[in-house]
Formats: structure tokens, C-alpha cells, sequence
């Protein structure tokens, strides 16, 4: 996480932009710690961090489908986030 915020803080000025493939993990801890530091009441983090994974299980049921089909094992996708107990 030490690298990504100095990253931010040594960005030029403006916007700057992190992401994951999935979003939510990694990227909602950043995201979560840097609304905290912006003084987001900690029931809004909680919030957004939930809403996550509601909007993010469309995107990661592709994501699963697509990986499947290029002949990932179904093992290791149940670790994915967006697996929600499929077999």
C-alpha cells in the first residue's frame, strides 16, 4: 500500500486513477483508507465498499465465464470474489 499512496502523492496535480482487474479487494482497501483520510464518515466507507460487490458480480461473472472458457481450472476460480459458491 506504501507505494500506491506515494505514488498519489507524488502525482502531478489533478486526477489520478488505481485500479484492479477486479476492484474490490486491494482496491477497496485504497479506496476505503483514502475516503478515510478525506474525512468519510466511516458508515459511508462501509457503505461503498458493500455496494462493491453488488455491482461487481455482473462484471466478474464474465470475467469467470471468459477465464473458463480459455480453459482456466474451476478450482482456482473459487477463490474469485464473484465464484458466490458455484461448483
Amino acid at each position: 500500500f506504501a507505494e500506491v499512496f506515494r505514488t498519489i502523492l507524488e502525482a502531478a496535480p489533478g486526477a489520478v486513477l488505481f485500479h484492479c482487474s477486479a476492484g474490490k479487494d486491494r482496491t477497496g482497501l485504497i479506496a476505503a483508507l483514502l475516503l478515510s483520510v478525506a474525512g468519510v464518515s466511516d458508515e459511508t466507507i462501509v457503505d461503498d465498499y458493500a455496494l462493491t460487490a453488488t455491482v461487481a458480480q455482473p462484471l466478474l461473472a464474465i470475467l469467470r465465464e471468459g477465464a473458463l472458457a480459455r480453459g482456466a481450472a474451476p478450482p482456482v476460480l473459487r477463490s474469485w470474489p464473484g465464484h458466490a459458491g458455484r461448483r
